[in-house]
């Protein structure tokens, strides 16, 4: 089996490229925010949280963003597309 950490680039490749145009910021630069972000949840992994939880809650920050930036409307069709790569192109070792 896999570490999940390796499928993370593979899965959100196809994602990332259709939906930042070329004239955004490179991913990098938003690296520090990035490792901030999960420092603090693997805080609670520390703290023994149901990984469940963790990544539920990781989940709403997700569609809180989204609603923050007013942006939301454009989920489903990515959680779509998500699932479906998951579903359909996951090979599993």
């Amino acid at each position: 089996m896999t570490d999940g950490n390796d499928k993370l680039p593979w899965l959100l490749q196809d994602v990332t490229e259709s939906l930042v145009d070329q004239e955004s910021p490179h991913f990098l630069e938003f690296q520090e925010v990035s490792e901030n972000f999960l420092r603090g949840y693997k805080r609670f992994v520390d703290l023994g949280f149901p990984s469940e939880t963790i990544a539920l809650a990781m989940l709403g920050a997700t569609i809180n963003m989204y609603s923050m930036l007013e942006i939301h409307k454009e989920l489903p069709d990515l959680f779509r597309k998500l699932a479906d790569k998951i579903e359909f192109e996951v090979k599993l070792h």
